[in-house]
């Protein structure tokens, strides 16, 4: 079976987690509501994305951390025919595999990932 994986060993690679926000309410330092105005015209904010207030205290980030691929695994339960495979990527400084939806090519990527994240889980509001 030929796997067909998005990265190259040895590239470089973003991760995101889930981490304990240092406060339970924090907000933007760059708007007041998650707006910005140019010329009378309402902008989502381009530093919180329109989401200047933290209501709990997890959030999706990007580590600071290099990661590079050095290894991949693929997944599927035997006697669960036509479930989705998990694809699984072993990045260096880890000792413990990362499933492939937390690692993205870009940090640019990987930032959309978790504003999304938290827009979906409202672990961020309005």
């Amino acid at each position: 079976m030929k796997l067909d994986v998005p990265f190259k060993f040895g590239q470089r690679v973003y991760r995101i987690k889930l981490v304990e926000a240092l406060h339970n309410q924090h907000r933007c330092e760059f708007c007041e509501n998650g707006f910005i105005y140019i010329k009378s015209r309402r902008f989502s904010c381009p530093s919180c994305h329109g989401y200047y207030l933290l209501l709990n205290g997890e959030i999706w980030t990007v580590c600071p951390e290099e990661y590079h691929i050095e290894g991949v695994s693929m997944y599927q339960s035997a006697n669960n025919i036509g479930r989705p495979t998990y694809i699984r990527y072993e990045l260096s400084g880890l000792t413990t595999d990362v499933l492939s939806d937390l690692v993205f090519g870009s940090e640019k990527k990987a930032q959309l990932a978790c504003t999304e994240r938290n827009r979906a889980e409202r672990r961020i509001g309005e």
